[in-house]
């Protein structure tokens, strides 16, 4: 399956990097001669799997399967990430957690030969790493938000508290209940009183007089 133009394009900025290097670098493009036509792959699980093409006018890099590939050095990005900032590469490479699944011999040598030459290492995996990149920042994010939000119902029941127990300007909701039940209670009783007098009035209205007259 083809890979998309776009994707394959990443690597574009690397492999310049890799030929410059080797162009300023005769003594080891000299030794990676030696190995012309060998194919080494790098499987970033979960990432992407780049393949070094060794030629002697100049290394092409890949992505996808390669039938062809000599040796293959499978592992997790961080895994990666370390042996590109270790000093000695050929040494980190034995002691990792990267596992070498082919022609060892070939992935030590090579390593060694770009290792002297001052390769950017980094440069093979960090045009690849901006999706899982762009992941880890948008569960940062999505984390943040959470934390924004908590922390705002927190600054809120706090300002609450402050407002309620330091300055009493802000009465407690169990006291505002309990007023806001004791005025309708007594707004019921005024409207019982005010509807009784009402009917004393009226009753007062239509009581008759000494000589026999309503009043």
């Amino acid at each position: 399956m083809p890979l998309p133009v776009l994707t394959q394009a990443l690597l574009i900025p690397a492999e310049h990097s890799l030929r410059h290097l080797l162009r300023h670098a005769p003594a080891a493009r000299l030794k990676l001669q030696a190995f012309h036509g060998q194919v080494i792959a790098l499987d970033i699980q979960n990432v992407a799997r780049i393949n070094l093409r060794l030629l002697n006018d100049a290394p092409e890099l890949s992505l996808g399967e390669e039938a062809d590939a000599a040796v293959c050095l499978r592992g997790q990005l961080n895994d990666f990430l370390e042996l590109a900032r270790a000093d000695d590469k050929a040494s980190s490479l034995m002691k990792s957690r990267i596992e070498i699944d082919g022609d060892t011999d070939l992935a030590m040598s090579v390593t060694r030969i770009l290792q002297n030459a001052g390769m950017d290492w980094e440069s093979f995996i960090s045009p690849l790493t901006g999706g899982l990149l762009a992941h880890q920042i948008g569960r940062g994010l999505r984390h943040a938000l959470r934390w924004g939000q908590q922390t705002s119902a927190t600054l809120q029941q706090a300002g609450r508290d402050y407002l309620q127990d330091e300055t009493g300007v802000l009465a407690p909701p169990a006291l505002v209940s309990d007023f806001s039940a004791g005025v309708d209670q007594l707004r019921l009783a005024a409207d019982r009183i005010e509807a009784r007098i009402a009917r004393l009035e009226a009753q007062q209205t239509q009581t008759p007089t000494s000589d026999g007259n309503e009043r």
